[in-house]
């Protein structure tokens, strides 16, 4: 049996100054600090003589909220920059000698420059339009190991720009005796599956599915339009999901790795629904 004992502590904290330069607006200065001790991996005997070192982070972030134009416009905007020191990861490696991958803890150093941007304009009353997007531009490194396949790891520094961002076109007029209320969403997310960004797999372990299309950047529009009596008793509505019919996977799982077969499940397509509710 083997027996390890070691102490880890550090203060860690978050200072901000903000500053109220209208009385619906203020800019705001962060700067925190994240904390996770060193320890042992119960599959890796080795870190009882070397434990994992400590997983620390710095983030340094400016941003712009408030409303403008009558209250109509609504801005929310950061700018940031986060350091990671001794990012503890979990992934599948086979070290020599051993006769199947294990999913061992791996710890690297990454940096990642960020922009987020929420806007909700009201042009009317009824009418929204709503644009969330967040753009990173990422760096790590990580510390040498073997892959699944028993080789020197080959990704150890890697470099990625991703784009994520969600469109909302909100309409909700008075229809006769009741109430209309539309919306669509389209929501785009970059390189969802890049291994890395503590994904399981890299998309070759799945050459069938990489062929077909699944490992794609999203693409999801949706949509929904319901009816509601002026005293909100009925409700009918008729909403649509992934109506671009695009190929999408719902996550990668690791519970068989010993066994060399990763396995996926795979997202609705093209979907749409009646619904008619009644409140009493």
């Amino acid at each position: 049996m083997l027996v390890a004992d070691h102490d880890w502590n550090k203060v860690s904290g978050r200072a901000v100054a903000r500053y109220q330069f209208t009385d619906n607006a203020s800019a705001f200065l962060s700067y925190s600090e994240g904390y996770k001790s060193g320890g042992y991996d119960s599959i890796n005997p080795s870190t009882s003589e070397f434990p994992l070192r400590p997983e620390e982070s710095e983030n340094l972030e400016f941003g712009i909220k408030g409303d403008f134009l009558n209250d109509r416009l609504r801005l929310q905007l950061a700018v940031f920059s986060m350091d990671i020191e001794g990012r503890q990861r979990t992934i599948d490696q086979r070290p020599p000698g051993a006769p199947n991958p294990l999913p061992l803890i791996n710890l690297g150093n990454e940096t990642t420059d960020g922009v987020e941007l929420v806007v909700n304009w009201l042009p009317t009353d009824s009418l929204r339009f709503a644009v969330q997007t967040e753009w990173r531009d990422r760096e790590v490194a990580w510390d040498p190991y073997f892959d699944a396949n028993g080789d020197p790891a080959s990704d150890l520094e890697r470099s990625e720009t991703n784009t994520d961002y969600t469109l909302t076109f909100d309409w909700s007029p008075e229809i006769g005796r009741g109430n209309l209320d539309v919306r669509i969403d389209y929501i785009f997310n970059e390189n969802p599956y890049v291994i890395g960004q503590d994904t399981v797999f890299d998309p070759v372990d799945f050459p069938g599915l990489l062929d077909e299309g699944f490992f794609e950047d999203r693409k999801d529009l949706r949509a929904r339009i319901a009816w509601s009596d002026s005293d909100d008793v009925w409700t009918l509505a008729l909403w649509g999901k992934n109506l671009l019919d695009q190929k999408r996977l719902g996550g990668v799982s690791d519970i068989s790795v010993l066994f060399g077969t990763p396995f996926t499940t795979m997202d609705l397509p093209r979907t749409w629904g009646v619904e008619l509710e009644m409140r009493f």
